[in-house]
């Protein structure tokens, strides 16, 4: 075996590198769960205010059409 001129420099140590990478990717991960979620509510409020035009709009198209000529259609539906 050949002999190093030089000596090998100790390596530095390496302990509690971890954990502050640990904190920051936990954070990571805690703000895409925050971010799926707050998504996640918008989505389902939006298809429910979706649903709910569709239902005003559909009941307002059958008052109309229920209301022939001239006559006037009553909230239950029925004609005057």
């Amino acid at each position: 075996m050949i002999a190093s001129a030089t000596p090998h420099a100790q390596p530095r140590s390496e302990r509690g590198q971890t954990l502050p990478m640990v904190i920051a990717f936990m954070l990571v991960l805690l703000l895409f769960a925050g971010l799926v979620i707050d998504i996640g509510n918008a989505w389902r409020a939006h298809e429910a205010l979706q649903a709910s035009t569709d239902a005003s709009a559909t009941a307002a198209a059958g008052q109309l059409t229920t209301a022939g000529h001239g006559e006037r259609a009553e909230p239950g539906g029925r004609l005057r």
